[in-house]
């Protein structure tokens, strides 16, 4: 037994590389909110998202995977006094540690977890005056669960759900007449705490992963 296992472990070596190596994932997700931006403006004040996102993370083997994200998306819907001119974008980055299931399977489920760094924008234009308003913080953590279905040995596709809980620390606030040049003024400061609150995005969407 001693030899075979010992025969057995460049056989075992082998698999354990060949099943390493990077990884990009391209994501596509409707994000919806709930919960508070900051007392007492709901989440939900700032609209959906449509977010697409790109992934680049290293597989340790065909389980254990590490790596980054970068999600960029244009919001919809929303509180909006000003005849509908609104406009709004979410950004998210941040890291991702995601385990595999059944790794040598045609339909292979994953669960993960992960921390970033959360901004929204939001811009409010009248017949003369822009007004940006944009909230930056850390977001404390995500779920990631999803499952992928194998259509080659380096692609998959399917179906995925992420959540994260994320609260603001900072503001910034950009006003400009329109048509008068240098009219811009920017104030930008830190969310007092007694108004400070948090918030989720709920985020079905699908991946496309590619192993290089």
């Amino acid at each position: 037994m001693v030899v075979a296992s010992l025969l057995a472990l460049p056989a075992a070596a082998e698999d354990a590389a060949r099943n390493s190596g990077l990884a990009i994932g391209l994501r596509g997700a409707y994000g919806l909110p709930t919960g508070t931006a900051f007392e007492p403006i709901e989440q939900s004040a700032f609209g959906d998202a449509l977010a697409p996102q790109l992934d680049v993370a290293y597989f340790f083997n065909g389980q254990l995977s590490l790596g980054g994200y970068f999600q960029y998306g244009v919001s919809m819907g929303g509180n909006c006094q000003f005849d509908k001119r609104c406009s709004g974008s979410v950004m998210r980055l941040g890291v991702d540690l995601n385990y595999h299931f059944a790794p040598g399977a045609f339909l292979r489920p994953w669960v993960g977890v992960g921390a970033g760094y959360e901004r929204i924008q939001r811009t409010f234009k009248t017949d003369v005056t822009r007004i940006e308003t944009s909230l930056g913080g850390y977001e404390l953590g995500h779920l990631n669960a999803g499952l992928d279905i194998q259509l080659s040995p380096s692609v998959s596709v399917g179906p995925y759900l992420t959540t994260t809980l994320a609260q603001y620390s900072t503001a910034t606030v950009t006003t400009e007449a329109l048509g008068i040049p240098g009219s811009s003024e920017t104030e930008t400061g830190d969310v007092p705490d007694s108004v400070k609150a948090l918030h989720l995005w709920v985020q079905p969407g699908v991946r496309l992963l590619f192993r290089l």
